[in-house]
């Protein structure tokens, strides 16, 4: 080289190196664009491997072809078009302990929109916190394909920070990488975490002081406790699929212990506590290393030792499946270390607070989501706030699927979506067209349409009695029926004459007993009087021609049916309480009922002459005796077709030890009669003593086709679900006479 700089002068070899100095760049980037390219195809080809690999762990379930969701069809609620507002496309993430008020350190994960340059940096933010992990670390090569958050909310964490908010996700005390320990679910300690990881988080740079709170199942109900702090910034809650009164709701729904949940709940939660999957996670256990473990306190300090310690302190977290089989009633206090009833870390029990917050719910829960569906409805009837919305659509725990029998598949409808069009009118200010909407929204089954309305239950929705018949049939019309109708009729005509008399009546009939002149205006008023009194009489000369009859009827028991209780009897593992402890991995619920119905007691109705529409609670009232002093009731409203295949609709249950209608006031407004399922109300039965049982089925929107018949079937066990309280077999006999009218009360929508 120093030759040719020679032969050509400086000036030459200047632009001799600069030339090779180029070349030499060149062929770097060339490398380097290279290596890029073989490393983007390499992680590209990883990530479709671990794709492929968890959908198969998973026992992915797949669309039919040309499957088109029902629930996808949004007219009310519209559809939000959220994509528009997602412009942050990067943030960052800061996972640190937190010290609380007692020393014990909780893991939290922050993350925040990266700045773009003319942003004020300013972010409201998506509180989550729950028991089952905030985030969980992949093992390797599986950890260089997918950055945190990661888990069931992952894609949703990621939509909320696109649009604009901050997401911090939260191991509650005692769970995860937290330390402590846990006696019962949502402790005192674990409330009064919240309060203060929301003091913490709005007094963050980042922060625009309002924090909106997010949550499904039991991060649903932790969504709900910091409504209950009544904490100034917490602005509005999307609950989903959770509980709101603990006892019923979930572990003893009619008195009766749920263990096909507890159980595995149970189970699950040891695991998760021992930094393990739980049990039923199958290949999945492959590519999930643990629990996500921060390295710092917020300090910066070394985290060294705190996940260790926190293991340890897990170890006296309390199974809750132990502490419910040791309760009967609602004031039991569990045999445990728990040693509280339900009713302590129950969201129901703090309502009024929860009103007091100001701050905006949305209760969310789908058909086949246990009895979540009526959770959701007692707390949206209890709670005052306007701002405060319902929706209840075709889904089961979760939301992923349809699970009706007309159009099974995955979800069609934007739930991440619709959470956003709420966040962005209550926290940003927005005008996302929710305000303009009615507050309920429900989807009807087989007719597959959403709907909406200003009250639950709908206005237009009136009861309509079927009664058991002889014969395993239904009937709409019998002597009891009849009578009681006469007997509203008279009631109507009486109350009709009151109103006049009420209305100054009293003096135009003194008028025409000399006392004044009758005007043309009090002849008129005369005419409409005169009417309504003939019916009344005529109503009540009816009433009175009948009464022998009817005291004959009264006086005779009736028919009765008897049925012999198998405990072993199950409505196997395709029911909607199954998918609330997440075994429910298909769309396709309750395949078998023509089987299962074999082994219960039925009542049939005729084919109906036109289509039916039930939307609210059906009301159970049904006259029982047993061989026992105890009886376990399952009731199910089923739709049977021309070809004679059965679907399941609802159900309704009850312990009759529990029975009692209390009278005194609910704790919470609901539809139907208020068992408190408290000691002091217990009853047993006398064997062979007709007792009535009275209580609601869980509520559902079904349309009844034309042609088809309207079945009950009654269980006295579901053994894969709830245990056998009473360790018996006993005998039922179920009542149908004047006296005893056993019947469903439908509420059909005119």
């Amino acid at each position: 080289m120093a030759s040719e700089c020679k032969t050509l002068g400086s000036s030459g070899c200047r632009s001799i190196k600069n030339l090779m100095q180029q070349i030499d760049g060149q062929e770097r980037l060339r490398t380097l664009f290279l290596r890029a390219q073989i490393l983007f195809m390499l992680r590209a080809t990883l990530f479709t491997f671990f794709l492929f690999s968890f959908l198969f762990a998973n026992g992915q379930y797949k669309d039919p072809k040309g499957y088109v969701a029902s629930d996808s069809n949004q007219e009310s609620p519209a559809k939000y078009e959220w994509e528009k507002n997602a412009k942050f496309k990067n943030y960052t993430r800061d996972s640190y302990y937190l010290v609380m008020r007692d020393s014990v350190k909780i893991a939290v994960d922050v993350y925040v929109p990266k700045i773009k340059k003319g942003d004020h940096g300013k972010f409201p933010t998506i509180l989550h916190q729950w028991r089952y992990w905030r985030d969980f670390d992949l093992k390797w090569p599986f950890s260089w394909l997918s950055a945190p958050p990661n888990g069931p909310l992952g894609k949703f964490f990621k939509t909320v920070l696109a649009n604009g908010y901050a997401l911090v996700s939260v191991d509650s005390r005692g769970s995860g990488a937290s330390e402590g320990s846990r006696a019962y679910p949502w402790t005192q300690e674990e409330r009064d975490d919240m309060v203060e990881i929301i003091d913490h988080l709005i007094a963050q740079s980042w922060s625009d002081g309002s924090i909106g709170v997010a949550g499904a199942s039991y991060s649903g109900t932790t969504s709900e406790f910091a409504a209950i702090s009544k904490h100034p910034a917490v602005k509005a809650v999307v609950n989903m699929y959770s509980l709101f009164d603990v006892y019923p709701d979930n572990a003893f729904p009619g008195g009766m212990h749920n263990i096909g949940f507890t159980e595995v709940w149970g189970e699950a939660n040891e695991a998760l506590d021992r930094n393990e999957l739980p049990p039923k996670a199958g290949k999945a256990k492959k590519f999930v290393k643990g629990v996500s473990v921060p390295k710092k306190l917020y300090d910066g300090r070394s985290a060294k030792g705190i996940f260790e310690k926190a293991q340890e302190e897990h170890k006296n977290n309390v199974n809750v499946n132990d502490g419910a089989l040791t309760i009967v009633y609602r004031d039991d206090k569990a045999g445990s270390k728990a040693a509280v009833s339900s009713d302590v870390f129950s969201p129901h029990t703090y309502w009024k607070e929860q009103d007091a917050s100001g701050a905006a719910i949305y209760n969310w829960s789908g058909w086949f989501d246990g009895s979540y569906n009526d959770a959701a409805v007692k707390r949206y009837l209890t709670l005052t706030n306007p701002k405060n919305r319902l929706i209840l659509g075709p889904w089961e725990h979760g939301g992923s699927f349809n699970a009706g029998h007309t159009n099974p598949g995955r979800s069609g409808f934007d739930h991440i979506g619709e959470a956003l069009r709420f966040f962005d009118h209550h926290m940003k200010g927005w005008d996302t067209g929710i305000s303009k909407e009615k507050p309920v929204h429900y989807f009807t089954m087989v007719e597959e349409k959403w709907k909406s309305s200003d009250v639950w239950p709908p206005k237009n929705s009136e009861y309509k009695s079927v009664f058991f018949d002889e014969g395993n049939t239904l009937t709409w019309r019998n002597n009891f029926s009849t009578h009681e109708e006469k007997k509203g009729e008279m009631k109507f005509w009486g109350d009709s004459l009151n109103h006049l008399k009420s209305t100054d009546m009293n003096k135009v009939l003194k008028k025409l007993e000399g006392e004044g002149t009758v005007s043309p205006a009090d002849e008129k008023r005369l005419a409409e009087y005169r009417n309504v009194d003939k019916e009344y009489q005529r109503v009540l000369a009816e009433l009175n021609a009948e009464a022998p009859q009817v005291k004959q009827w009264r006086d005779n028991d009736g028919g009765a049916d008897v049925y012999q209780v198998d405990s072993t009897t199950s409505m196997g593992m395709y029911v909607k309480y199954r998918s609330v402890s997440g075994q429910l991995k298909t769309p396709h619920t309750y395949p078998d009922r023509n089987k299962r119905d074999s082994l219960l007691f039925v009542y049939d109705s005729e084919p109906l002459a036109e289509d039916m529409e039930v939307t609210g609670h059906a009301q159970v009232d049904i006259f029982i005796s047993s061989s026992t002093t105890d009886a376990q009731v399952f009731v199910y409203l089923e739709d049977i077709d021309e070809n004679g295949k059965v679907q399941y609709v609802t159900e309704g249950e009850l312990r009759a030890l529990h029975r009692k209608v209390s009278n005194e006031k609910a704790p919470y407004k609901q539809v139907g009669p208020y068992h408190s399922f408290l000691k002091e109300d217990g009853q047993l039965l006398v064997p062979g003593e007709v007792a009535e049982m009275k209580f609601s089925m869980l509520p559902i929107s079904y349309l009844f086709k034309k042609g088809h018949r309207v079945r009950i079937a009654i269980a006295g066990a579901d053994a894969d679900q709830f245990r056998n309280m009473t360790n018996d077999e006993p005998e039922y006999t179920f009542y149908r006479s004047f006296k005893y009218p056993s019947r469903v009360e439908l509420p059909v929508v005119n």
